[in-house]
Order: C-alpha cells, then structure tokens, then sequence
C-alpha cells in the first residue's frame, strides 16, 4: 500500500480537529486557512469545511476580512462568508489593511475600498511588526539548539538538531536530521505523543502537521 504525505491540523493537547488531507496548508488567520487538493487552492474554517472551494492557482492568507486570490493571473477578493466581493480581473493585489488594499491594473496602481471602489491614496500606516516571540528563546550553542530564559540561561538543554520559537506555549523540535518533529511545552516536556514529518507553528490554538497516509 503506497503511503502519501499529506496535511492537516491539530489543536494543542495534539488531537487532530482537521483530519490530514491536503497537499497544501497555511496557518490559521482570522479563523480561515488556505489549503491545497490537487495543487488548488481555497478556504477552511476551523471545522475543515469549505468556505471557498479549491479552484484557485494563489491565494493569500484572510486580512482584514478579506481573502486575496488569484486564478488565470487576474487577482480578485472573497470575503468570509465565501462569496466573491470583488471580481478577479486586477493583474496584481495586495492584503487588506484597514479598509484598503493597493491593486495594479496594467500599469496603474490605485487604491480600492471592500467595495472595489477607487479611493484617493488613504495614507495607510502599514507598520510590519514581527509576532511576539515569546521566552523562552531559541539559543544555538554548538551544533545544538536549546531555549534560554530572559538572563541567558539555558531552561531547556541545546540537545535539539532544529526547533521552532515558542508560540501559544509550545514549541516544535526535532533531535536529529532525519528525527520527526513533536512539540514540547515551556518546561521542556514533549506536549503529546504525535509526531510528524513537517510542522507549522501554533496560531490561534491550531498547527498544521504533515504525515504520511496510507492510500
């Protein structure tokens, strides 16, 4: 029996709350995430059902409320109730940010409201602010990876070949180059039992995990 690897999401007691099913998968963000079937991409919600149906060759993480995607090189929006607010016939565009969103139409680039109207440049204040990283923190030392507190100190050994940042308490590693990831939590104490070939972090209480189904 061939076995494939697929994607899909567990909450943080390591129970899967989207079974593993997808060739692709992003992170949760405003309770929605872009996943693949067949290389298309479209829209879950927290309970694996479709909001948007895998159709499109891009689509962007929801901002805003709204979720940018692409089909045929033409860029349009959908909101979060699935429906397609603002046709697919811009050749580029960006997220959704506080209202607005900048967009390309041959060579002008303007600015649209969620109604896909034209506006005046709003001025938007886009401040990139990296997520909180939470201690304790990755330190390398050697070829091994740990986690020190806010003096510097080791609180969890270097003993790991990769690891993740702390997010929502818990930590993805992995003790060797061709070692599973599991999580573990701020103590150093592996989380759940599951492992997996490829993780992401947690973000709103879920992380996407990728395993190998049997077919």
């Amino acid at each position: 029996m061939k076995k494939r690897q697929l994607w899909g999401y567990i909450n943080k007691d390591g129970e899967y709350i989207i079974a593993p099913q997808f060739d692709g998968a992003s992170d949760f963000h405003e309770d929605l995430a872009v996943v693949k079937i067949d290389w298309r991409c479209g829209y879950v919600d927290r309970a694996g059902g479709f909001i948007v149906e895998p159709q499109f060759q891009r689509a962007n993480s929801f901002s805003d409320g709204m979720g940018c995607v692409m089909l045929d090189g033409k860029w349009g929006y959908f909101n979060k109730e699935g429906n397609c607010v603002i046709p697919l016939k811009f050749d580029n565009a960006t997220d959704f940010h506080e209202g607005f969103a900048q967009v390309q139409i041959g060579e002008d680039s303007i600015f649209i409201d969620k109604e896909g109207r034209r506006v005046s440049d709003p001025a938007i204040t886009r401040q990139e602010t990296p997520e909180s990283i939470e201690w304790p923190k990755r330190k390398v030392e050697g070829d091994k990876i740990g986690y020190v507190n806010e003096n510097g100190e080791f609180v969890i050994k270097p003993v790991y070949f990769d690891a993740g940042d702390f997010r929502e308490g818990l930590a993805k590693v992995k003790k060797g180059r061709t070692s599973q990831w599991s999580f573990i939590d701020k103590n150093g104490k592996v989380a759940f039992k599951e492992k997996f070939e490829a993780a992401g972090d947690f973000h709103e209480g879920i992380a996407k995990v990728l395993v190998k189904v049997e077919e």
